[in-house]
């Protein structure tokens, strides 16, 4: 009778260590499966984080984050224009929003849609009528070597001019940033800008009037002279 109550005890022994056994490894099971499945969803919140990243880089809407610089010069050309200490105003004409240029709330009554414009030509004569409006933003002035460079501007058009009532007219400029470049085959998010500087009707008349005059003196002295060397002789 003992001998069967150790071998039940026995056999009850050995039962539960095997479903210990197989609990176990049902547990290490569910265990490797939960890091596993852990590990796939890591893998796919990277591949979304990277796809994001490529969409915000390509997307024009995430480039009106970004910031650029416009670099401002006078050329050297040799004349004797003026290159430092020239004062530069600068206003925000339009941005860019969703890949087209929305006018900015000063410049939306004036009739003006940039995205219409085609040609070299009629970009220089809207400049000019939009600098009459002396609109800015702000200002920079050139140094020794006719340089001055606006820094942190968001993407869209930026209108440069000079209200500087000197003997030489620079010519303003509406300046697209980013502006496309064709050698790298990408946005260009730092541009470089020359006005022309040329010399104004106003001062070329007075020049050529001075210059007349110092020529008519020039031959009033002469006649006198030769009018008293004839007198001297008789």
């Amino acid at each position: 009778m003992r001998e069967k109550e150790t071998e039940t005890r026995k056999g009850n022994v050995s039962t539960t260590g095997e479903r210990n056994v197989k609990e176990r490894k049902a547990g290490d099971k569910k265990e490797r499966c939960k890091r596993r499945q852990n590990e796939k969803i890591k893998c796919g919140i990277l591949l979304l984080l990277i796809c994001f990243l490529v969409v915000a880089v390509k997307n024009p809407a995430f480039a009106e984050t970004e910031t650029g610089n416009i670099e401002i010069c006078i050329e050297d050309t040799g004349e004797q224009i003026k290159r430092e200490g020239v004062t530069f105003q600068y206003s925000k004409v339009a941005s860019l929003v969703d890949g087209a240029y929305e006018m900015g709330k000063r410049y939306e009554d004036k009739g003006v849609d940039l995205n219409e414009v085609r040609y070299a030509r009629e970009q220089e004569e809207l400049s000019r009528t939009l600098s009459k409006y002396h609109y800015s933003d702000g200002l920079c002035r050139t140094d020794c070597d006719g340089k001055a460079t606006l820094t942190n501007l968001r993407a869209g058009v930026y209108l440069i001019y000079v209200e500087d009532e000197s003997e030489y007219e620079v010519q303003p400029v509406l300046v697209q940033l980013p502006k496309w470049d064709e050698d790298n085959g990408a946005m260009n998010w730092n541009v470089r800008v020359c006005p022309k500087q040329t010399i104004r009707e106003e001062a070329a008349k007075t020049g050529d009037s001075q210059q007349a005059g110092a020529w008519a003196m020039l031959c009033l002295g002469a006649g006198i002279l030769i009018l008293l060397l004839a007198v001297k002789k008789d």
